[in-house]
């Protein structure tokens, strides 16, 4: 039987090597808290948040169409809560199960592999620093 041979691997990172949707949700939970006096409920999340844009909620969240740079802002400041839990979070922040496991096996077979994310570049560099990613992955090419 013929042996396969592998080209290389790309991971998504956000939900794939790291299970972080519990942490994105609690950050907007928290910048809901802190720009109208109170959270995102489970039923406003369903109803204005999931399948919806930065745009989406921040419309949703400010009663009124936002502009671009407001859209950032809010963006870049639910971000930083979110890294901030994450950071606080040492227990429960960590690669997905299996994923060190496979990324040892990788390197050790010299599979090419690396990370391809829609994850700001701010996020990007905390979740190099947070999870030591320069072991396994040449972060210039993240």
């Amino acid at each position: 039987m013929e042996e396969k041979r592998y080209k290389g691997v790309i991971f998504d990172f956000n939900g794939t090597l790291f299970w972080d949707s519990k942490m994105h949700l609690e950050a907007w939970r928290e910048y809901s808290k802190n720009l109208r006096g109170t959270a995102f409920t489970d039923e406003e999340m369903r109803e204005y948040m999931f399948g919806r844009t930065n745009e989406d909620i921040v419309k949703y969240l400010i009663g009124k169409q936002p502009d671009k740079q407001l859209v950032l802002k809010c963006q870049n400041e639910k971000e930083a809560i979110y890294r901030q839990m994450c950071a606080d979070d040492k227990e429960n922040v960590k690669l997905a199960k299996g994923a060190v496991e496979f990324l040892n096996y990788l390197c050790e077979n010299d599979i090419p592999h690396t990370i391809a994310t829609m994850s700001e570049e701010v996020n990007v560099k905390f979740f190099i620093k947070e999870f030591g990613l320069e072991k396994w992955f040449d972060v210039s090419k993240i």
